[in-house]
């Protein structure tokens, strides 16, 4: 009986059941799609398992993934409550007449309760298998690019929105079917007329109106008389807009920040001179963040370190002057294991401060969290590269500065911490605090960087480079003659040095790790842009909807003689103010969500950036709006529904 009754029901409100059912269906079904991608990057993994890009790259995007599936969770929770509600106030009429026909309330509240876990249940079936759908499409695109991209078709989420969607229908959506069911027929005939009749202007309201249309006077008395209904609408706009809003800006954001970190933290034109161990071990290591399976000459610790440039040093700034290059930069280049070392004080008081991180911490110990790592020497007055420093000093002093990968790989409080080098070839077995964490492409964010003197101290190789960069864009600014300039040092190396030295441009290996960058800014934009489309055509449906509850409304304007005029300004006037009103809340959320949850050390953009965005977006809605509202006016102007009065 239920369900034959379900069925018949949403049968014949077919209209209202159509655009409930596209409105939800599509929000379930992009919020599991946006789950199973996520899952695909990784998002679930352990961080000492990253193998392209590195963890501020992935991190962003992990944070940008979370904190939109976390809006659309709530927006598909509030969203499916307001449609809900919707259909209750368009069953009280039926409600009513059952009811004067003897109807019991508890065979009432059965019939529509059921109706409604009914559509929720058929919403969720449909979006689920529209995102899978989706979703395999999504992965043979992706996995194209990205080959780390993994198949996870992960449902465990969505099963739980299932069970939330369930709940919030029976005790919310519920109460309200059971608070009709128990009024008299009268009570539940005029109740929503009661609700209607409370429509007082302040003095403000009063004063500012006093020179106004009279299309704005009946609109803004509407809204103040509709005040549940307002307090509806602007919540899901607001919440809809801000969804909007931080899939745009953070997607353009988050591209930003990644492409300037990932560029300054290996520079643009550069060429090494090394050993040719050295030279496939650099070139290795750069590769290895746009492709994982980079195979990594693992035995360079050997004890001579592959020869000492010092003396080649003059020779080759006497070439460079040629060209207008006057610096180089010396650094001293080995491979070391390393493994973090936590102090039992700072692991005592740790504890101390929060009992809970007891049996949290990393085991030290353990071969898990031992890592190879390239490890080099730099002058920091030469240097060509400028790494972004995101936490502890700006610079590197006398400890270790660490990439951003190795930093969350292996250890807790890396601040707190030190950093333990072994290698029997090398005789190094120290360890070092640990003064700052940097932005880095090299092997994934897994290395480490040591002052000069420093690192020449600790491997006791005093007065001692292996490794020279040669940053060539001053070269590209004066002159375009590369291939000369390539074969004059390519001589001098072979005639002072020897063949087993060589000369090596990293600007296409760099340009390929730019590239992979783009890849996920790409992803950015292609998630922004399906989240607008979907999130405007939901704010459609449901303005539809809203709009058309009011046709009495219309109808009783119109039997006192109002025009199609009079109708459409004043539905364009509540419609455009509250999306304005909706659209600016959701505003300042994104911007205080973006700035402080988003991007702590990140860079915004120009603040003309989201002032466009913003402007767009309401203009194209407005448009849409505007263009929604006539469409149904002049329907209803013409063919007066009189099952409405």
């Amino acid at each position: 009986m239920s369900v034959n009754f379900a069925v018949k029901d949403l049968y014949f409100h077919s209209h209202q059941t159509k655009s409930t059912f596209w409105t939800n269906s599509t929000l379930i079904g992009m919020l599991i799609y946006f789950q199973c991608l996520s899952a695909g990057f990784g998002a679930d993994a352990d961080i000492i398992k990253i193998t392209i890009a590195s963890f501020s790259v992935i991190s962003l995007f992990y944070q940008y993934s979370s904190l939109l599936i976390k809006l659309i969770y709530v927006l598909t929770v509030v969203l499916v409550i307001g449609n809900n509600h919707a259909i209750i106030l368009s069953r009280k009429k039926d409600i009513a007449s059952m009811k004067s026909t003897g109807c019991l309330p508890n065979l009432l509240y059965s019939y529509y309760l059921f109706e409604l876990l009914f559509l929720v249940i058929t919403n969720f079936v449909i979006g689920a298998l529209g995102s899978s759908f989706f979703y395999i499409i999504s992965y043979y695109i992706i996995s194209s690019g990205i080959p780390s991209f993994k198949w996870v078709l992960d449902l465990k989420y969505g099963a739980l929105l299932l069970v939330i969607l369930i709940l919030v229908t029976f005790f919310l959506n519920g109460a309200e079917i059971r608070k009709i069911g128990n009024k008299t027929y009268n009570q539940t005939k005029t109740g929503y007329i009661q609700d209607q009749m409370r429509a007082k202007l302040g003095k403000f309201w009063k004063k500012w109106l006093a020179n106004k249309p009279n299309s704005m006077i009946i609109a803004i008395k509407n809204l103040k008389r509709k005040k549940y209904h307002v307090q509806q609408f602007l919540i899901i706009i607001s919440i809809a807009g801000l969804v909007l809003f931080v899939s745009i800006i953070g997607a353009v954001t988050i591209g930003l920040n990644n492409k300037q970190n990932i560029r300054d933290a290996q520079s643009t034109n550069i060429m090494i001179i090394a050993a040719d161990p050295i030279i496939s071990s650099i070139d290795a290591y750069y590769n290895k963040f746009n492709n994982p399976k980079t195979d990594i000459a693992l035995d360079i610790e050997c004890e001579n370190l592959f020869y000492n440039l010092t003396d080649f040093e003059p020779q080759l700034l006497n070439l460079l002057s040629n060209y207008s290059i006057d610096n180089i930069d010396h650094r001293l280049y080995s491979q070391i294991t390393v493994n973090p070392i936590m102090d039992s004080a700072i692991k005592s008081a740790l504890i101390a401060s929060n009992p809970f991180l007891e049996n949290r911490f990393k085991d030290c110990s353990s071969k898990e969290y031992e890592k190879l790592i390239p490890l080099q020497g730099i002058d920091s007055t030469s240097t060509s590269q400028n790494w972004k420093f995101i936490a502890g000093d700006d610079s590197i002093g006398s400890g270790v500065a660490i990439g951003d990968t190795l930093a969350n790989a292996i250890f807790d409080y890396p601040l707190s911490q030190k950093i333990r080098l072994n290698s029997s070839k090398l005789g190094v077995d120290l360890s070092y605090p640990i003064n700052s964490i940097v932005v880095d492409s090299l092997n994934n964010g897994n290395s480490a960087y040591f002052s000069l003197p420093v690192l020449q101290d600790i491997l006791n190789r005093p007065n001692f480079v292996n490794l020279i960069l040669v940053d060539f864009t001053p070269l590209l600014q004066t002159s375009n003659n590369i291939p000369l300039f390539i074969k004059e040092v390519e001589n001098l190396i072979s005639n002072e040095l020897g063949e087993n030295f060589r000369l090596l441009d990293l600007s296409p290996t760099f340009k390929q790790n730019l590239q992979i960058v783009e890849v996920f800014q790409s992803i950015f934009v292609v998630i922004s842009l399906v989240i607008s489309i979907v999130i405007l055509y939901l704010l459609y449906q449901y303005q539809q909807g809203r709009i058309l509850e009011e046709q009495k409304d219309l109808l009783i304007i119109k039997t006192l003689g109002g025009k199609r005029s009079l109708l459409q300004n004043i539905i364009v006037i509540e419609q455009l103010f509250l999306l304005l009103v909706g659209f600016l809340l959701s505003f300042i959320a994104m911007l205080v969500i973006i700035i402080f949850f988003l991007l702590e050390a990140g860079t915004l953009p120009s603040i003309v950036v989201p002032i466009i965005t913003f402007i767009v977006v309401a203009g194209i809605f407005s448009a849409i709006s505007r263009w929604n509202i006539i469409k149904i006016i002049k329907r209803n102007h013409s063919v007066v529904d009189c099952s409405q009065v």
